[in-house]
């Protein structure tokens, strides 16, 4: 989950290689802690001009102190094909809670030579990598990566806050769930952290959707179970 933004620059920068592999999508989930409802989230997916597209999600507390807090956060990340493969151009992420707000961008600058993040508090600049997409769009290229029959293992360079990081994920297996949707064949993926500190991601992609995410898990460091679990699916 994350934060906001900042417009985008593009400079001197267009889109090559093939055509979007992807069709746009909507996706609705309910979010929960610990086994408390906590929101929604509303995840969408949609094809530009040119190569480019825009994967959004927002989320909004809806009960509970989320929802007295006005708890909000939306999430944009714009995408280019370049060479058949997803690359980050921006990304924003606005948060909300309270009186309080956030703003978190990272956007391609100067010719597609270098990424700036800007935080509010900080400024980073990242020298261009071919292929790099930002945390958000993990599930994206996941999604992307098992209809097109890839894996068990699936690496992805990653900017985080400004700085290059790899994220490993692996298919561990598959299961029968229990969804808003019926019950659902899934093929399910873990993160893999060098040192887990507590922590871990699952998602659950349901193969006979297409391999939309009906389940993603969220374990952090002081043990609260994060989940979004599937509502919809257009």
């Amino acid at each position: 989950m994350r934060r906001i933004a900042i417009g985008f620059m593009l400079l001197s920068f267009s889109a090559t290689g093939l055509a979007d592999s992807l069709d746009a999508f909507s996706y609705k989930f309910r979010l929960f802690r610990n086994g408390s409802a906590l929101g929604t989230a509303d995840m969408q997916y949609t094809l530009k001009e040119d190569g480019f597209s825009q994967f959004s999600t927002r989320t909004n507390g809806t009960d509970g102190m989320a929802s007295l807090a006005g708890a909000s956060v939306t999430e944009n990340s714009q995408l280019i094909r370049r060479n058949g493969e997803l690359e980050l151009v921006s990304s924003r992420i606005d948060t909300k809670v309270a009186w309080k707000t956030g703003t978190k961008s990272t956007a391609l600058q100067k010719g597609a030579k270098f990424y700036e993040y800007v935080d509010g508090k900080d400024r980073r600049q990242l020298a261009y990598v071919p292929g790099l997409i930002d945390q958000h769009s993990l599930t994206l290229a996941l999604l992307e990566d098992l209809r097109a029959g890839k894996g068990p293992q699936f690496v992805y360079k990653v900017i985080n806050k400004g700085r290059l990081e790899t994220y490993t994920f692996k298919r561990v297996g598959e299961q029968k769930l229990d969804t808003a949707l019926g019950k659902r064949d899934t093929v399910r993926i873990d993160r893999i952290r060098e040192s887990s500190d507590g922590r871990s991601t699952r998602i659950y992609f349901a193969k006979s959707l297409d391999y939309a995410p009906v389940l993603i898990q969220e374990l952090n460091s002081k043990g609260d179970n994060i989940e979004m679990r599937i509502l919809s699916v257009r």
